[in-house]
């Protein structure tokens, strides 16, 4: 994803707001599910928890919260194949 960037602007349905929500667009069995979440992202040690960015991108984070959302858990979310992602 991150060789295309337009791929990754095109999973955010809106644009970045006061209020710190987002809307991310994944597509399940086909049928396009859309994801809302804030940006508190769970941290250790003053750093993300789970992924992390390169560098000061908060996308990175943003997509693993809805995909864990989406998915239940961030355990359940462990583990998945990057081929579901397409």
């Amino acid at each position: 994803m991150t060789e295309f960037p337009e791929s990754i602007a095109g999973m955010f349905k809106n644009e970045p707001n006061p209020a710190c929500i987002y809307s991310i667009k994944f597509y399940v069995n086909g049928i396009e599910t859309i994801v809302t979440v804030d940006d508190y992202i769970p941290t250790r040690y003053g750093k993300p928890a789970f992924s992390k960015a390169k560098g000061d991108e908060i996308w990175v984070c943003l997509v693993e919260k809805a995909w864990a959302k989406l998915c239940g858990t961030y355990v359940n979310a462990e583990g998945a194949s990057p081929t579901w992602a397409g």
